[in-house]
C-alpha cells in the first residue's frame, strides 16, 4: 500500500508542477482553456496569478509527507472547480479535469489507508 501510495502522490505532483509551470508561463493551450472557461484576468492583463503557487506548494505537500492529506483534499476541491468551471460554459471537455480528479483522490485514499 506505502508503494502505491508514493507512485501516485509523486505522478500526482509531477502533473500539478507541470501544470503550475505552463500557468506561470502562460503557456498557449493553458490559456485558451481558461479563457474559454471564463477564468478572469488581473488589472494586470495576466491571469490570475493565485494559481500556479497553489499547485506548486500542493506539489511538494504532495511528497512532502505530514500535511499529504490536506495537501490533496485541497487538490480535490482544485479539481472539482474546473471541472464545474468546464460545464459551467457547456465545455465538455473534461477529461483532463476529471483525470486528474480522479488521480487526487486515488492519492488521498491511499494515504488514509496507509496511515
Amino acid at each position: 500500500m506505502f508503494t502505491a501510495t508514493v507512485v501516485v502522490s509523486a505522478l500526482l505532483a509531477i502533473v500539478l508542477i507541470i501544470s503550475a509551470v505552463g500557468k506561470l508561463r502562460r503557456h498557449e493551450t493553458q490559456m485558451k482553456t481558461m479563457s474559454r472557461v471564463g477564468f478572469p484576468r488581473t488589472s494586470f492583463g495576466c491571469w490570475h496569478p493565485p494559481r500556479s503557487p497553489v499547485l506548486w506548494d500542493s506539489s511538494r505537500a504532495c511528497t512532502g509527507g505530514r500535511s499529504v492529506s490536506a495537501a490533496g483534499v485541497g487538490v480535490i476541491a482544485y479539481f472539482v472547480g474546473a471541472v464545474a468551471s468546464h460545464l459551467r460554459v457547456k465545455d465538455w471537455n473534461v477529461t483532463a479535469s476529471a483525470i486528474l480528479l480522479a488521480l487526487a483522490v486515488a492519492a488521498v485514499t491511499l494515504r488514509v489507508q496507509s496511515i
